[in-house]
């Protein structure tokens, strides 16, 4: 099952940070460019993907990359 990049970072502020503010500073994106991705009005760039994994590396990257388990 995939799972949409926009719930996928959701979950991943959810579970680490407890609110969207805090897990954007921990990626150093704005707490606006994490709403809009949730928002599915943006998508997340490259750049985004990789400080997630620097900052997290006990998240799978296929599954933040593309949703598949």
């Amino acid at each position: 099952m995939q799972i949409p990049v926009n719930q996928r970072c959701k979950k991943l502020s959810e579970r680490f940070s407890g609110s969207i503010a805090a897990f954007a500073r921990e990626i150093d994106i704005t707490k606006l460019a994490l709403w809009l991705i949730i928002k599915e009005d943006s998508k997340p760039c490259l750049n985004t993907f990789i400080a997630t994994c620097k900052r997290y590396p006990e998240i799978n990257t296929e599954w933040l990359l593309l949703g598949a388990w």
